[in-house]
């Protein structure tokens, strides 16, 4: 059989992107990328990135509500990635769904520990950026700093997928919170010992 191609050459040709933005330690990733994609890297270049953008609202250029927002690829670890496209219409239903069921407002602060390329975060990417709150961004599930943040108060809202719970309610800092930290979760059915236990902690 052919062996599967993977990495970031085979997901940005057929994607037409024109940006490429990656963490420094993915920077080798990118080798065989075409030279016209635009490379910004997470940290001081995205910040200045940033900055060169202008306060005055962005006209639409949407002619369909069913025209792709994005592009959203497995890991590929049976095969090649597969592309899935999501539209702007379900992009926008599921995003509002979001907000609303994790009670998402300017004040809340989320914490990734769900990978932004599966399904858009659950398309809470968009849900955070409608209503505007803060996004909490770790390298990798480490139990002890979920603990010291969720310590801290600084967590409202995260989610994750039932292993990732058992995970942090089996670690020795886990203990009852002071505040409400709201975790929605899916990809497999939790077990009920997990739900009774990550209730009681909070």
């Amino acid at each position: 059989p052919r062996p599967a191609r993977k990495g970031a050459p085979y997901l940005v040709a057929p994607s037409g992107s024109g940006l490429v933005f990656h963490s420094p330690e993915l920077a080798e990733q990118l080798a065989g990328v075409p030279e016209e994609v635009r490379r910004v890297e997470l940290g001081p270049r995205f910040e200045e990135f940033l900055a060169g953008g202008a306060e005055e609202p962005v006209e639409s250029w949407l002619e369909d509500e069913y025209e792709t927002i994005a592009i959203d690829y497995t890991s590929g670890t049976t095969g090649r990635p597969k592309g899935v496209m999501y539209h702007h219409r379900g992009a926008y239903l599921n995003a509002v769904a979001m907000a609303a069921d994790l009670k998402l407002d300017k004040d809340s602060s989320y914490l990734w520990t769900l990978p932004m390329f599966h399904c858009n975060g659950w398309t809470f990417t968009w849900a955070m950026a409608a209503v505007g709150c803060r996004s909490i961004c770790i390298p990798k599930i480490d139990p002890v700093e979920v603990w010291d943040l969720f310590g801290r108060g600084e967590v409202t809202g995260f989610c994750a997928a039932p292993t990732v719970l058992i995970l942090l309610a089996n670690d020795p800092n886990a203990k009852r919170l002071d505040r409400l930290v709201r975790a929605p979760t899916a990809g497999a059915p939790p077990p009920p010992t997990t739900i009774n236990t990550t209730a009681d902690l909070g």
